[in-house]
């Protein structure tokens, strides 16, 4: 398992870490609904936001549209300060 940033960089660095480590590979907290959790108002620029069309991982998409939509970048630490 691997968590990362829900950010256009760190949904990029998840993707590669799946295709890098061979066999199964989970994903942790890279949902819509963590996204939704981690409130954040750091906005994404365009140039950043292109970094997206680079993800093909099915398992992705759905998070990579809630960025896209909401273009803002979410990080895991509010999610874990969320939980506590």
């Amino acid at each position: 398992m691997k968590s990362v940033d829900l950010d256009p960089e760190g949904i990029l660095i998840a993707q590669k870490l799946s295709r890098y480590y061979k066999g199964e590979f989970h994903y942790w907290h890279m949902e819509t609904e963590d996204y939704e959790m981690c409130k954040s108002e750091e906005g994404i620029s365009p140039k950043r936001m292109r970094i997206l069309e680079r993800i093909t991982d099915d398992r992705l998409k759905p998070v990579v549209e809630r960025i896209k939509a909401y273009e803002t970048a979410r990080y895991q630490e509010m999610l874990m300060e969320e939980r506590k």
